[in-house]
This record gives structure tokens, C-alpha cells and sequence, in this order.
């Protein structure tokens, strides 16, 4: 029997009085205390939710409807039918009692959790015999809208296919883990969980070992270069000295890496991510060609949420990200507990998922081009769209931030002093430059990339034509080192960060990685191997302690996307 036919007037009939008296029946399965707080009436039966999906699907089928119209009929129809349907699914897939299935179902779509206060939470999340409500209570939301509705219900299926029937505890999913979360968020960041010692274990630290096969792109065979070399740059053209001394300046940079030690360090390694990452996704279940392609989107979403965001938040959002379209959810709907504006009003995001996704926001619209075109616009955005694969370990190209600006005018200066043109100097500072420029510290430079209008009259595209210009500076400094564009990069950005203000702890993607790993296990109460099968498998996003800042890349660290003529 068809969907259709089974909103069918005849089939309404003869299912109308069994289903009547399952809806009578349901308050067998609530407390009595809890049955007036969750507002079960006498006209809350399934015949009657049924009737509502059948009038949904009538409509659906009327004349006159546009496409968009009849979906989003169909849309409703299944929200209706899913309150209904919900208990039977999960109790025949997940082998719950009939009671756990329908508390769950009822309670998580009806009653927020704060309207039951701290104490009747507690006791619904107590385990043992009745009232065994749902174990870790939904999101609160009076009036779940269709995707919410749907996430639930997958989150109540998938978080329980696990290996109940051998007694162990059940399986979580993306509704737990950002319940999970939020919980943390009330603690002080010293009282939330902490990461084993050393990580989860679960990723290798072998960096010199590659993902096999070619699994990214030439990063910087998409620099937004002016075709025309010779065309004056942003500001009055005042990066040309740059252009001019390039080889200079690359051997000057070279000369000062090899000086800090940081070819024999760790930290050259910094961007080797792919390796330690690949292995871990096989490790989780993945086949060769789906970790290839877990190791892209996660450098696509990491690049797409690292503007103004440390690299602890950056690896849990992008993961998020990851698990919301894994289940058809949209990045920008709130399926979990959101912040709250001082005002009051709803948040645009999960609490401990900070992303700028409201109008406007730059997590926002380079998540839109990573969803309608696969990429970031590195025309406009370069440095985000070479720090996500780089931070995945595509090595192929310069994140061109803070420090390296910073570091590329300081080389400079340090051949010449006063060579650094007024364009890069800040204005409050330009003074004391002329007077002594000898002196030049990170505070004195404008380290905003500048964009233009590239093209023919009536055909222009902006352009950040700044960047590389100092990419190809650190290009060359990585020939004259034998290594990587991005490994000279983070060579620099360690070695020369007494004299950038780097401020960032000495710890890789993959320690961050295997920490938040840590984390997320002992949140949601499993193995680690089964919380790497769950983050791999985009089920649910990384947990991490929050408010620690390790490997600081805030605002303060990365080059605005500025603008110049």
C-alpha cells in the first residue's frame, strides 16, 4: 500500500477506533504526575493526528498547488504522521519497551525540559523502572517544526541500534551529543571534562606518512592573481616592492627559519594532517574512498568556519556541519539547546557551537559556497579557503595570515630598515617609523589584505591580488628549505611568534583532533572507538573542553578580508 493510500478515507475508517484506543492508552505509559505538565488531552489521539495528515495530503493533491507548495504539504503530512509512527519504530528497530518508546517519542516532541524544572529532569534521566523517560531528554521546543521533528525521530532510531540486547549502554546520536555539549556549557571550563592524558589514542602521530593517492587540489593554482603583472596593486600599488625584491626577502626568510631550529621540530609538521587523519577514519569504519572524501569536506568546512575562530572551535563546528548534512539537516537550523541574545530572543546557533551564520555572517555565506559550488571563493577569500586544506593537510599552498604578513614586512625591514612602504604602516604609528625605523613591532603594521576590480570594463571581479604576492615569498622560501609552502609557513609562524604575537600553544590539528576525541567519548558514554565511528561516520560532531584557546587563530591572529583601491 502506497502513502497515499494509507491516509485513504477507507483506510482512515477501519484503523479510526484502534487507533482511538491507542491514543487512550498512551497515558498508561506517562506517570500520572507528568500527564497534566505535557498537556495530554482527551483529544490528543492518533486518529486524530492521522486526520490532520490525511487533510495534509488532500491538499497536497489539490489543483492549483506550485511545487514548493505541495512539498512542503508533504512536509506537514509526515510531521503529523511522525508522532504517531514514532513509538512503533523505535521500539520494533531499537528494542525498547513499549513505555520507553512512547515517553520518548511524546515527551522529547511535546514539552521543553525547563518547563519541567531541574528536579523532575533529574528524575526523568534517573534509570530503572517506570518512569524511564527518554535518557537524555530532546531539545526543549513546544511547536518542533518539520526538520526538527525529523531530526528527532532519526536521532531517537539511529542513537539506539546499538548492541542493547547484549546489555551494554545504547548508542548516541546528534541530538545527544549536543545535549551532551550544552550540559558542559554550565559548568566552568576548569569543572567540564578534561581529555585523557596524551588524547584518545585513536590517531597515530606517524606525519611523515601520507592518505595515499592524490586527494587534494593545487591550492595555489587558484590565488587570485591580476592576470596583468604589471597593473598597479591595491593602495596606491604599495605591495610592488614586494614584487620586486621577492627573491630577496625568500632567502632572508629562509636564512631566519633554519635560525629558530624549526626544521628539526615538531612543529614543522604542524599541517601533516591527512596522514594521522585517514588512517583514523579506515581505523572507524570508513572504505578508502569514503575517508579520502571525509578528509575534502573537513577541509572545505574547516576552511569555511575558520574566520575570527580558534582552531578548537573551528575542528568542532566544521564537524557539526559534517553531521547536519550527513542527516539533512541544514547548518543554519538549531536542533539543539541555542544560545539566548542578552534580550532574550533565540541565538543563531547550538550553545558551545558558536558559528556566525546570521545575516551576513562569514561562517554563513562561505558555508553557502561550500554547499552550492563545493569550494570557497579564494578569489575573495583566500585565506580561508588555504587554511581548511591546510589544517586537513593539503600542503600545497600559504595561509597568508597575521603572522605571515607580519613576518614577511619584518624580513624586510631587517635588510633594509625603512624599506616597509607607508601603505603597510598604520597611520598613528608612520611618525615613529620615519623617525627610527629600526624599530618596527607587530602593533605598527597594517597587515589587512587589500582586494581590487580585475578586468575589462563592464567585466571586473574583486580580487584579493595582495595575497599572493606574499604566498609567493613563502613559496620560495619552502624550495630554498626543501619543504612544503604550508610547513615553511608554520616554520615561520612558530619561529618568528615572539616577534608576531602568535601566542598559540605548540600543539597540531591531530593533537586537537585526538583530545576532542577524548572528550567527546566520555560525554556521551562510550568507547573510544565507538565515538570515532560516530564523529568518521558523521553522527555526531567533536565535544571539547571550550574556553581554553588552544592554538589561537581569533580575530586578533588572521588578516581581515579588507578592501582597497
Amino acid at each position: 500500500m502506497g502513502i497515499l493510500d494509507f491516509f485513504s478515507n477507507e483506510a482512515r475508517q477501519q484503523r479510526g477506533a484502534a487507533m482511538d484506543q491507542f491514543g487512550r492508552d498512551v497515558g498508561y505509559y506517562v506517570p500520572p504526575e507528568l500527564r497534566g505538565l505535557l498537556g495530554f488531552a482527551a483529544e490528543m489521539t492518533p486518529s486524530a493526528t492521522l486526520d490532520r495528515a490525511s487533510q495534509k495530503s488532500s491538499r497536497m493533491l489539490a489543483p492549483g498547488r506550485t511545487p514548493m507548495q505541495r512539498v512542503g504539504d508533504f512536509g506537514e503530512m509526515l510531521s503529523e504522521t511522525a508522532g504517531v509512527v514514532a513509538p512503533v519504530v523505535v521500539a520494533g528497530r531499537a528494542g525498547l519497551p513499549v513505555a520507553d518508546a512512547v515517553q520518548e517519542a511524546y515527551l522529547g516532541f511535546s514539552v521543553p525540559t525547563r518547563a519541567t524544572g531541574r528536579a523532575v529532569a533529574d528524575r526523568l534521566n534517573q534509570p530503572g523502572p517506570m518512569p524511564t523517560v527518554y535518557s537524555n531528554p530532546l531539545v526543549p521546543n513546544i511547536n518542533p517544526t518539520r526538520r526538527e521533528v525529523s531530526a528527532e525521530l532519526d536521532g531517537l532510531v539511529d542513537a539506539r541500534t546499538s548492541a542493547r540486547s547484549n546489555g551494554g549502554p545504547p548508542l548516541v546520536g546528534l541530538l545527544d551529543a549536543l545535549n551532551a555539549r550544552s550540559a558542559q556549557m554550565d559548568l566552568r571550563p576548569a569543572d567540564r571534562i578534561q581529555p585523557a592524558p596524551g588524547g584518545s589514542g585513536f590517531l597515530d602521530r606517524d606525519y611523515q606518512t601520507p592518505a595515499p593517492g592524490e586527494v587534494f587540489d593545487d591550492l595555489a593554482a587558484a590565488y587570485p592573481r591580476n592576470p596583468d603583472p604589471t597593473a598597479a596593486l591595491p593602495k596606491n600599488d604599495r605591495a610592488r616592492v614586494l614584487v620586486d625584491r621577492r627573491e630577496e626577502i625568500a632567502e632572508a626568510l629562509a636564512r631566519r627559519i633554519e635560525a629558530t631550529g624549526q626544521m628539526d621540530a615538531d612543529t614543522r609538521y604542524f599541517y601533516h594532517s591527512d596522514g594521522p587523519l585517514y588512517r583514523a577514519a579506515r581505523a572507524a569504519g570508513l572504505s578508502d574512498e569514503g575517508a579520502q572524501a571525509y578528509l575534502r569536506d573537513l577541509s572545505n568546512n574547516i576552511a569555511a568556519t575558520s574566520p575570527r575562530t580558534q582552531v578548537e572551535d573551528n575542528l568542532r563546528s566544521a564537524t557539526l556541519v559534517m553531521a547536519k548534512d550527513a542527516q539533512g539537516v541544514p547548518f543554519r537550523d538549531v536542533i539543539g539547546a541555542g544560545t539566548t541574545r542578552p534580550d532574550g530572543t533565540p541565538g543563531i546557533s547550538e550553545r558551545g557551537y558558536p558559528m556566525m551564520t546570521g545575516s551576513g555572517g562569514i561562517h554563513g555565506n562561505l558555508l553557502d559556497d561550500v554547499a552550492e559550488t563545493g569550494t570557497i571563493n579564494t578569489l575573495t577569500n583566500p585565506k580561508p579557503a588555504t587554511f581548511g586544506p591546510n589544517l586537513a593537510g593539503n600542503r600545497s599552498g600559504v595561509t597568508v595570515d597575521t603572522h605571515a604578513i607580519r613576518g614577511t614586512l619584518q624580513t624586510l625591514n631587517e635588510i633594509e630598515p625603512g624599506a616597509v612602504p607607508e601603505g603597510f604602516i598604520l597611520p598613528q604609528h608612520r611618525d615613529a617609523y620615519a623617525a627610527d625605523p629600526t624599530i618596527l613591532t607587530p602593533d605598527m603594521i597594517d597587515d589587512t589584505l587589500a582586494n581590487q576590480m580585475v578586468g575589462p570594463r563592464g567585466d571586473t571581479t574583486r580580487m584579493q591580488t595582495e595575497y599572493p604576492v606574499f604566498a609567493d615569498i613563502w613559496h620560495d622560501a619552502a624550495d630554498r628549505l626543501g619543504v612544503s609552502p604550508a610547513e615553511a609557513q608554520s616554520m615561520g609562524w612558530f619561529g618568528f611568534g615572539d616577534q608576531t604575537n602568535l601566542g598559540s600553544a605548540r600543539a597540531t590539528p591531530v593533537d586537537i583532533f585526538d583530545e576532542r576525541l577524548s572528550v567527546t567519548a566520555q560525554a556521551l558514554g562510550v568507547p573510544v572507538d565507538e565515538a570515532a565511528r560516530l564523529v568518521f561516520n558523521r553522527q555526531v560532531p567533536l565535544l571539547s573542553v571550550g574556553g581554553l584557546g588552544l592554538l589561537g587563530l581569533a580575530a586578533g591572529n588572521q588578516p581581515a578580508q579588507g578592501d582597497g583601491t
